[in-house]
C-alpha cells in the first residue's frame, strides 16, 4: 500500500491524454454537453471551480461553477484566483531555463555551487538537471514528522531547507526518476540565491509581467489574497473542512495562486512566442518520460499531446494539451480528491463525441454510506469486495482519517471500530489511526483494546504526547 500523502504535491505528466476535436458545426451541441456534465457536477457538489478550453489561442469554452467561500456564499466568477499546487512547477521550470539562457546557472551545474549544509555526497552529486527532471533522490519534505510538527513556523523558502538537508537520497542521483516536492524547494532557493531576489519576485518579473497576467502572485504560507478561492477538503463526510487552517506552505513545488485566463496567457506564450524562453530552452521544459516525446522543440511544438495535474488538500488542477490542434483545457478547483482530473476526462469524452463515464460520489462519501446504512457487520465482511466491484482504490489513507473522525463525533462506536480496523490494517503505520482506533473502543468502554491501541501508537512514535495522555489515564 501507498503511505500517506499528507499536504502532497501531485504532477503528473500522461502522455496521449485529454485530446480535443474540432469544435465547428457542433460546437453549440457540445456546450449544451459540457454544460449538463458541469451542471450534475455541481448538483451532486462534485465540482467547484472554473473550466477554461481554448482552440487556436481562442476560448471556445470559460464558465465558473460552485462558491469560491462556502460560508460567505460567494460563488467563483471568471475574476477568481485558484491555488495551483503543482501547476507552479512548470513556471519553476521556466525560471530556472531563463536563468541557463543568461549563463548564470547550467544543467550540470552540482548543487554545492549555491548552497550550503547539505552532506557532501549530495552537495556534489545532485545537480541542476537532476532537480528539474526529479532525479536527485530528494523526497517529499512535506511528508516529514519533524515538518508535519513545525510547518506553522515557515515563512520563507529558506525555512525550508533544514527539513529536505536532513533527507537521505532515495537512490544515487540520475540513475532513476521519482517524483520530488523538494527537489523544486531547492531550485526555488538556488533561483533565489543566485538573482538575490525572491522568489515571487523573481515569477512576477520574470514571467507575470511580461504576459500581463495581472491575477497571478506566490506566496510561501497561503494568502489572504482578493478574489482567491477557499480550498475545500472533500474527501471528507459531514461538513467541509477548509485549507485555511491547515498550515499549508510551498516553495518551488507550489504556492502559486492565479485564474484560469492568467493560466491561458502562459500556455498560449508557450506554445506561440519567446517571451519567456528560445525554443531550444523549451525543448528542456517538457523533457520529461512522455511515451511520444520528440527530439526537437518544433516536433514537440506542433505534437505534443500531454496533461500536467497538481493537487493538495483543497486544490485541484488540471492542464491538458494538443498541440497539433492547438487545443488546450485548463480547470482549476477548491474542491479536492482530484475533481479537476475527473472533469477533465469527462470533458475529452464528450469533445472527442463520445458517452462520458457517470460521476460518482467521492470514496470517502461512498465509504460513510456503506457504514452508516448498511452497518458495522456488513461493512467488516464486505467492504474489501464492494470497493472492487465499484472501481474504488484505497490508496490515501486521508480519507479514512476523515470518515473515522466524523464516525466518531456521531459516536457511531461499531461503525468506527469497523472502519479503523480495516484503516490499521491498510495503513499500519499512521499514528493517528490507532490513537482513533483507540478512541473507538473508549466509545464502548473497552479499555482493554483501547490500550492496545494507544499502545501500538506509541511504539510507532515514542514522542507521541496524545497515547502517553491516554495510557497514562488507563493505568
Amino acid at each position: 500500500m501507498k503511505k500517506t500523502k499528507h499536504l502532497r504535491h501531485v504532477l503528473t505528466l500522461v502522455a496521449v491524454a485529454f485530446l480535443l476535436p474540432f469544435l465547428g458545426k457542433t460546437q453549440t451541441e457540445t456546450v449544451l454537453k459540457i454544460d449538463a456534465l458541469m451542471s450534475e457536477a455541481v448538483a451532486k457538489d462534485l465540482f467547484s471551480g472554473n473550466v477554461l478550453i481554448t482552440e487556436n489561442g481562442k476560448t471556445v469554452y470559460e464558465k465558473p461553477f460552485g462558491k469560491a467561500d462556502i460560508a460567505k456564499n460567494v460563488a467563483n466568477t471568471l475574476e477568481t484566483r485558484f491555488q495551483i499546487a503543482s501547476l507552479t512547477k512548470l513556471p519553476a521550470k521556466i525560471l530556472v531555463l531563463q536563468l541557463i539562457e543568461e549563463k548564470k546557472l547550467s544543467l550540470d551545474a552540482p548543487l554545492s555551487n549555491f548552497l550550503e549544509g547539505f552532506a557532501e555526497n549530495v552537495g556534489k552529486n545532485v545537480t541542476i538537471a537532476h532537480l528539474l527532471n526529479h532525479q536527485s533522490g530528494f523526497g517529499q519534505y512535506n511528508e516529514r514528522d519533524d515538518f508535519m510538527e513545525n510547518r506553522r513556523n515557515v515563512h520563507v523558502i529558506s525555512d525550508l531547507l533544514p527539513f529536505i538537508r536532513q533527507e537521505k537520497l532515495l537512490f544515487e542521483p540520475g540513475s532513476r526518476s521519482e517524483y520530488s516536492n523538494s527537489g523544486y524547494v531547492v531550485l526555488a532557493a538556488i533561483i533565489e540565491k543566485i538573482t538575490g531576489k525572491s522568489y515571487g519576485e523573481n515569477l512576477k518579473t520574470r514571467i507575470f509581467q511580461r504576459l500581463d497576467m495581472n491575477d497571478s502572485d506566490f506566496s510561501v504560507v497561503k494568502s489572504a489574497a482578493p478574489k482567491l478561492a477557499v480550498g475545500y477538503v472533500t474527501r471528507q463526510v459531514g461538513a467541509k473542512l477548509s485549507n485555511e487552517n491547515l498550515g499549508m506552505v510551498a516553495g518551488g513545488d507550489g504556492g502559486i495562486f492565479m485564474t484560469v485566463k492568467d493560466f491561458s496567457k502562459l500556455d498560449e506564450s508557450i506554445f506561440t512566442d519567446n517571451k519567456l524562453l528560445s525554443d531550444d530552452s523549451k525543448a528542456q521544459l517538457f523533457k520529461l518520460p512522455l511515451s511520444n516525446s520528440t527530439s526537437s522543440w518544433a516536433d514537440f511544438q506542433a505534437k505534443a499531446r500531454f496533461a500536467i495535474g497538481g493537487g493538495a488538500p483543497g486544490i485541484s488542477t488540471i492542464y491538458s494539451k494538443d498541440a497539433s490542434k492547438r487545443r488546450s483545457i485548463i480547470v482549476f478547483s477548491n474542491y479536492d480528491e482530484g475533481s479537476s482530473e475527473e472533469i477533465a476526462r469527462r470533458l475529452s469524452a464528450i469533445l472527442n463525441g463520445d458517452t462520458p463515464q457517470s460521476l460518482r460520489v467521492p470514496l470517502g462519501r461512498f465509504l460513510y454510506d456503506m457504514l452508516t446504512t448498511k452497518g458495522a457487520a456488513y461493512f467488516s465482511e464486505n467492504a474489501t469486495s464492494d470497493l472492487e466491484k465499484a472501481a474504488y482504490k484505497l490508496d490515501d489513507d486521508m480519507i479514512l482519517l476523515f470518515v473515522g473522525q466524523q464516525l466518531l463525533e456521531e459516536k457511531r462506536a461499531d461503525e468506527a471500530i469497523a472502519l479503523y480496523q480495516m484503516y490499521t490494517t491498510e495503513f499500519p503505520r499512521i499514528v493517528v489511526a490507532w490513537n482513533d482506533f483507540g478512541d473507538a473502543f473508549l466509545l464502548k468502554n473497552n479499555k482493554t483494546e483501547a490500550k492496545k491501541c494507544f499502545e501500538r501508537a506509541l511504539k510507532l512514535r515514542p514522542a507521541n504526547r496524545r497515547a502517553k495522555e491516554m495510557l497514562q489515564k488507563l493505568n
